[in-house]
């Protein structure tokens, strides 16, 4: 071994070197050697590096599945974020901890989804990892998949008793928003609708989401549709609910939830569109919210021109004078 306990058979196979690892062996390495900066074994190495062939025949050698470094990651937690649902399954059959969860309290199939790793998060769902449990952001592994997209992720996690009618505050349906909206706990498809994922909506509408849920400061599907700015997105959020008059505890309506959370994901036309569709469907148009902001206000200083243009025209045309 190097001085610090780094040993050939861990270089051979964190390279991937299947050769020289099956020499070592068979001369006599010694498969469960930790080295002593991380503590990590041959399998760890190998794992860290997605070499999933070697993974499997350093299982088949013996080597110990459940094995864990200095920090606390077993192989399964670095296939996991690596990606490398051939290694996760080889672990889990050799008996690695499907609900194994790290230092910080990650659990492996959050890790798994909040890298956004698909494939391993499958994989982990079929071994038997726990999905209920919430990251220190209060996100579930059923919410980082809603706002990821995976729909069939979804439905495996739906499958094996993730809970989408719940109300916000219950665990596995509400987390606080990561990436767009509002802070606060929001139920799955408040999240879906949001990140304007009408496939992730769809399933979950039909696995029985309440559409009438709100989010912890009062906001509705509708808004959190609007948020998103893709038509297609607030058509079918108005088919499971229409309410276009409500109101956020800030005083916000969807016409302020459309012009502050658009700007970094539509263009301003998309933003215009959605405008348009609610303003036909009784939308108020120049709202104060609690600050005395309007939605020109609020477009204009960003700016989505074209949304001022758009808002002052409704406005005018109905015979109103608008606040700003």
């Amino acid at each position: 071994a190097r001085l610090n306990g780094e040993t050939a058979l861990m270089l051979a196979a964190g390279t991937g070197s299947m050769e020289a690892v099956q020499q070592l062996l068979a001369g006599g390495a010694d498969i469960e050697a930790a080295e002593s900066a991380k503590g990590q074994t041959a399998l760890m190495w190998a794992a860290e590096g997605k070499h999933s062939k070697i993974v499997g025949f350093l299982l088949e050698q013996g080597a110990d599945p459940n094995a864990a470094s200095n920090g606390g990651f077993t192989a399964l937690a670095f296939s996991a974020t690596q990606d490398d649902a051939a290694s996760v399954r080889n672990l889990l059959a050799a008996g690695a901890d499907p609900k194994l969860v790290l230092p910080d309290g990650t659990s492996g199939l959050m890790a798994a989804t909040a890298f956004e790793h698909a494939s391993a998060a499958e994989a982990l769902i079929e071994g038997g990892a726990d999905d209920t449990p919430e990251n220190r952001q209060g996100v579930t592994p059923l919410l980082s998949a809603v706002e990821s997209g995976y729909v069939s992720h979804v439905k495996q996690l739906l499958a094996t008793g993730a809970d989408p009618p719940a109300t916000p505050g219950v665990s596995n349906a509400a987390g606080t928003r990561r990436r767009f909206g509002p802070p606060g706990l929001m139920t799955p498809l408040l999240n879906a609708a949001n990140a304007g994922r009408i496939d992730v909506m769809e399933t979950l509408g039909a696995a029985g989401a309440d559409p009438l849920a709100k989010a912890q400061n009062g906001s509705t599907l509708v808004m959190h549709a609007g948020a998103a700015a893709k038509l297609p997105v607030v058509e079918y959020a108005y088919q499971l609910d229409n309410d276009v008059t409500a109101v956020t505890d800030t005083g916000a309506t969807v016409m302020h939830q459309i012009v502050t959370f658009t700007t970094r994901r539509s263009t301003q036309d998309e933003i215009c569109e959605v405008i348009r569709f609610l303003a036909d469907r009784g939308a108020e148009l120049d709202p104060l919210d609690n600050r005395g902001r309007t939605p020109i206000e609020i477009a204009d200083y960003l700016p989505i021109d074209k949304a001022v243009n758009l808002l002052y025209e409704l406005i005018t045309t109905a015979g109103d004078t608008p606040h700003l």
